[in-house]
């Protein structure tokens, strides 16, 4: 096996520990909030702590990440995630629930980027050709399965508990907190540091970065295909929050049991994320069949628009399902593709930083998505709701082209290049 070969192994596999226990939690939070007695608004405002979190420190711990390194930003986000995990465990009032959603916005914003920049930084200096479309789409697979496991794995947990007196809504909480401690001993025997870049103390790394930081918007306001990138980011954001935030909440109301909706979008989402892992396996064809990266950007868009259309004007569990499969089956193809244009247009050095300038606009997105859509779903309606999602995602598909023509110049330069 090649060095570049092992290199790609070890990022899938951290990849897939990473989101495994994630994928535990995501069909059971809101409604765990709302079994404790939380309104869908008061969830949504709760849930703004994360966003609110991540827009403070998501600049700040991209730039600490490219001038630390990698490695010690994931440990201390690795344990950062599981504190917040055992506060929701024990979370019982609007205000601990709160600052359990605060302290998983820090996790967050230190978790924003640095893995997939070790993997693109170290794949690139083992091979300068190296196809890192590649690698991030089978870590964006690994990422899918692993969220598929984790669902399939708290929906069976939700159907057989309770467990040693613990709440059957708790386990698949639970359950994410052991894997996130399996993460963070993954990445202390994994990831590597370049000793040449990031052997700075902390200190040394806190003063520089305001400077990698300042670097990193620079390059985006320099350069127009980077912030067609971005401004996609707050818009995807927005409408991806929305599908996680409603879709538990609908399927409680519809099928009428807490415990019922749970164990229905845990199999959903696991089936889901799995044909996500698919669609992020097929990018190459997706991308070779659109002719350019930004063609097929603007395909995944569209076909996530109508999906959520179809979660809005369909009733029932099976429109909403539906619906649900649909988003997700492009999901990881949409994300392979965006972030492969995003890191061609930057240079090595601030590769985390542009994806935390990214994220930090996502969580934007989020954030208002969190405290507007739940006003919206609790007063005219979830189905209104979904329709605004559906919207907002539309309106990045044209935003691609930008960025593609950009692109289109840089490879006309370099193939000019003697």
């Amino acid at each position: 096996m090649s060095p570049a070969d092992a290199h790609r192994r070890r990022f899938i596999l951290l990849s897939s520990l990473r989101w495994v226990g994630t994928g535990c939690v995501i069909p059971t939070l809101v409604v765990l909030m709302q079994s404790r007695g939380l309104t869908l608004a008061q969830i949504g405002v709760a849930a703004a702590a994360q966003g609110v979190l991540v827009l403070l420190l998501e600049l700040p711990t991209g730039g600490l990440a490219d001038t630390l390194g990698p490695r010690r930003v994931l440990l201390t986000s690795g344990a950062v995630e599981s504190l917040a995990l055992v506060l929701f465990i024990a979370a019982d009032s609007f205000l601990l629930f709160a600052v359990a959603w605060g302290v998983m916005g820090v996790s967050r914003a230190l978790d924003s980027g640095p893995l997939e920049a070790w993997y693109v930084d170290r794949a690139l200096r083992l091979d300068e050709a190296a196809d890192i479309e590649r690698g991030i789409a089978h870590g964006g697979a690994a990422l899918s399965i692993a969220i598929s496991g984790g669902a399939l794995l708290a929906a069976f947990l939700v159907t057989i508990g309770p467990i040693a007196g613990i709440d059957a809504l708790v386990l698949p909480v639970v359950a994410g907190l052991c894997f996130s401690v399996a993460n963070v001993v993954a990445v202390s025997r994994l990831v590597t540091d370049d000793p040449a870049r990031h052997g700075g103390r902390a200190r040394e790394a806190v003063r520089e970065t305001p400077t990698a930081v300042r670097d990193g918007l620079s390059i985006v306001r320099e350069s127009p295909g980077l912030r067609a990138l971005v401004l996609i980011e707050l818009l995807w954001g927005a409408g991806l929050v929305g599908v996680e935030f409603l879709s538990g909440p609908r399927l409680v109301e519809v099928l009428g049991s807490p415990e019922q909706g749970v164990a229905v979008l845990g199999v959903t989402a696991a089936v889901a994320w799995s044909i996500s892992g698919l669609g992020a396996a097929g990018t190459g064809t997706l991308v070779r069949w659109c002719r350019t990266p930004a063609r097929a950007g603007v395909v995944t868009r569209i076909v996530q628009a109508a999906a959520v259309a179809l979660m809005a004007v369909v009733a029932g569990p099976v429109g909403l399902i539906t619906g649900y499969l649909a988003f997700y089956l492009v999901h990881g193809a949409a994300n392979a593709v965006h972030y492969g244009m995003v890191h061609r247009l930057v240079d090595e050095g601030r590769r985390t930083t542009i994806l935390s300038v990214s994220s930090l606009v996502a969580r934007l997105g989020g954030t208002a998505a969190d405290v507007g859509l739940g006003v919206v779903a609790a007063g005219p309606g979830i189905g209104t709701a979904f329709a605004v999602c559906a919207i907002l995602l539309l309106a990045g598909a044209p935003l691609y082209p930008v960025a593609g023509r950009e692109l289109a110049a840089r490879n006309q330069d370099v193939a000019a290049e003697p």
